[in-house]
């Protein structure tokens, strides 16, 4: 099959993902190639190589990549369940992505409470599709600060719960700001 193709002149995002000591304190990384020929990148969703260019289409010698935003998780699902950015709301920022890790395929549901208790929105896992697969989750469930209508939701604080199937929660706090 044909590969697909990404190049300096289309954004897109990368994830990386590393296995690091329990006992690391690392907080900030730099991750560098020899060339593009050190790394296989296959497209996450249609399981196809990609190819990595220049802005001209030619293919690249050197490859740097650098995070300026770096989360260490831990395999633990209490302790992943989360969201970034946070706070969100203000242009730039405009959706929050959860991050959370499943020890099996489960269904579920990221359900969005206010502060007083009212629910403000929510998003089915499916163990059958990406959002519920064994594994690490990173953005597979995006919200937009809208609640159930449409609307958006107003300056605050929120609780994001992510509940499994299987009877285990796990607690967020989301804040909004626009």
């Amino acid at each position: 099959a044909n590969p697909l193709i990404v190049s300096a002149a289309k954004t897109d995002s990368i994830a990386i993902f590393v296995d690091l000591s329990p006992t690391s304190k690392l907080a900030d990384f730099l991750i560098a190639f020899d060339g593009a020929k050190d790394v296989t990148a296959i497209d996450g969703v249609s399981k196809q190589p990609v190819l990595i260019t220049d802005a001209s289409g030619n293919s690249v010698e050197t490859l740097k990549i650098q995070s300026d935003f770096t989360v260490v998780l831990s395999s633990n699902f209490e302790k992943t369940f989360g969201n970034y950015p946070n706070p969100f709301g203000e242009i730039g920022k405009e959706t929050t992505r959860f991050v959370y890790y499943l020890d099996k395929a489960t269904d579920g549901e990221i359900q969005i409470f206010t502060l007083t208790g009212e629910l403000v929105w929510r998003k089915s896992i499916d163990a059958n599709k990406q959002t519920g697969a064994k594994g690490l989750h990173d953005g597979d469930i995006v919200w937009n600060g809208s609640n159930l209508s449409g609307l958006k939701v107003v300056n605050g604080v929120y609780v994001a719960v992510l509940t499994t199937k299987n009877g285990k929660k796990a607690f967020t706090k989301i804040a909004v700001v626009k």
